[in-house]
């Protein structure tokens, strides 16, 4: 057990040790359905469910691991092989219906836009079948999910977020700059941006993309994602600052012309925003 204990601690803060514990009294005393929420990543997420088989031998757990975008998670567990007997469900990989949704909404506008109030189906079907969720699966659900995803379903899913018994987070030993490292750190941070963005948080967004700008100044697109958040802020003139440096960068853009024709529209400079239009 001290072995497993210096594993765990390798990979996670040794500060979660708490939450751990307040986690592990949740699934102890659950029986039948509950709805917890786990903020951590991937990495993280293994470790828990690991751990957890391990504290909790009495409970049968098992882990849905979902490799798609999926419209209805409800049929998913219901039509589980194994599903009968279950006490712990983990669910992994909803975040990829996520990506799925914003990544086609934006196939579908001109250049970054975000439809803060619109919901994927596997949301709505949520907030519709919790009651069939509570009275007839009876498993302990654990969903683990990375921090924008967590804010998403709070704000996009709050009827189905609200029947949760608890909120968990757990941080990953310098993942993120592992992650940022493998990747282009530039790109990191804009798909760091684009993530908060989406979720509807736009200062947390912005913030983002001005260390993308940091890295790589001459990249357009956080300069667009930037205008665009400042835009939806109400801070035009700091908008169309933004996308008149994205349009020096890239003049070819035509979602920077018109993003910055909006922004001069709603000033009532409407010469400009037509030349941007043009």
């Amino acid at each position: 057990m001290e072995q497993h204990q210096r594993e765990w601690d390798k990979d996670i803060e040794t500060n979660s040790d708490d939450e751990y514990q307040a986690l592990i009294r949740a699934l102890s005393w659950t029986e039948g359905f509950g709805l917890l929420f786990v903020d951590c990543t991937p990495l993280v997420g293994e470790e828990l469910i690991a751990k957890v088989r391990e504290d909790l031998p009495q409970k049968r757990i098992e882990v849905l691991n979902l490799t798609e975008p999926i419209d209805n998670l409800y049929e998913k567990i219901a039509n589980l092989e194994n599903r009968v007997g279950i006490d712990i469900l983990f669910v992994k990989g909803l975040e990829k219906s996520i990506y799925d949704y914003e990544k086609h909404l934006k196939d579908q506008s001109e250049g970054l836009k975000y439809p803060l109030g619109s919901v994927p189906r596997f949301l709505s079907n949520l907030n519709l079948q919790r009651e069939s969720l509570r009275d007839k699966l009876h498993i302990c659900l654990v969903f683990l999910l990375p921090k924008f995803a967590l804010t998403y379903f709070n704000r996009r899913a709050p009827d189905f977020y609200d029947w949760r018994s608890g909120v968990f987070e757990f941080e990953g030993k310098g993942e993120k700059s592992q992650l940022a490292l493998s990747q282009n750190e530039n790109e990191f941070w804009f798909n760091q941006g684009y993530q908060e963005a989406i979720a509807g948080d736009l200062l947390e967004a912005i913030a983002s993309w001005d260390k993308a700008i940091e890295l790589d100044p001459d990249d357009y697109r956080p300069w667009i994602g930037r205008g665009l958040a400042l835009f939806n802020l109400g801070r035009l003139e700091e908008a169309i600052a933004s996308y008149d440096r994205a349009i020096q960068i890239k003049p070819d853009n035509d979602a920077a012309w018109n993003n910055r024709g909006n922004a001069l529209f709603n000033l009532g400079r409407l010469e400009e925003a037509i030349a941007s239009y043009d």
